[in-house]
């Protein structure tokens, strides 16, 4: 008895005494016609069993998951996860526990400079003639302005002349019996400074009372005096010192 077999609404077999027809000759035809996809002319060795991702290939070959993103849909649990794509301890931490690009650095007084964070930073320290914290710093009192010591140094005055310590002085010139020049590492502004002097030794005699520093040449570069004791007579000193003001 003639009839037909119909798959999804279409023709696929017909049967006419006795024997059946298929209707179209075309693999891929009859595949659309059964509703079938790609997946049936693969292998079953293509795909994974149900639940299981056991090889990267079975990822890239089939699904079309990159080999880097293979390695990580195996990853057993979040902290692989986070191995594989290379994070550090921070890929947990909360926001709050990190400085944003938005603080900034603000310049007091004497200071300059800062900014925000999102570069490195200068503080540049400046601060003007008779600054107020300086001197509180230095536990000066009153409305008098103070200057600094620009140079100073402690030197053996006899024999071969010898610093024992100083600032701002390179070295000591012996002119002559108790005549010395101090030169200074940087010249002074201009010669209108005040050079503090004294001399003196471990042991003396009732001349020595009468020691004195006196000054003989003020220059930029440098100053020299003379030490003298008793009559006037200019004579060495075991020990001189002189401190330099402006």
């Amino acid at each position: 008895m003639a009839g037909e077999i119909q798959l999804n609404g279409t023709t696929a077999l017909t049967e006419s005494g006795g024997v059946v027809t298929l209707n179209n000759v075309d693999s891929a035809t009859n595949r659309t016609n059964l509703g079938l996809g790609t997946a049936a002319t693969s292998a079953t060795s293509a795909f994974e069993a149900s639940g299981s991702v056991s090889t990267h290939a079975a990822l890239t070959e089939v699904h079309g998951i990159s080999a880097f993103g293979a390695t990580l849909v195996d990853d057993a649990d979040a902290a692989t996860a986070r191995t594989t794509l290379g994070l550090g301890t921070a890929a947990t931490s909360a926001s709050t526990d990190f400085v944003g690009i938005s603080r900034t650095i603000t310049a007091g007084t004497g200071l300059s400079g800062g900014g925000d964070l999102s570069t490195n930073r200068t503080i540049n320290v400046s601060f003007s003639a008779n600054e107020s914290n300086v001197k509180t710093a230095i536990n000066a009192s009153g409305s008098a302005p103070i200057y600094a010591c620009r140079a100073w140094v402690n030197f053996n005055g006899t024999g071969t002349v010898a610093i024992r310590d100083s600032g701002n002085v390179s070295s000591i010139t012996d002119n002559s019996a108790g005549n010395y020049t101090v030169n200074f590492t940087t010249a002074m502004p201009d010669a209108n400074y005040s050079a503090v002097g004294l001399s003196g030794s471990s042991s003396f005699t009732s001349s020595d009372y009468a020691r004195s520093v006196n000054g003989k040449t003020w220059a930029t570069g440098s100053f020299t005096f003379v030490n003298e004791y008793g009559g006037g007579a200019a004579a060495d000193a075991p020990y001189q010192c002189i401190s330099i003001f402006r």
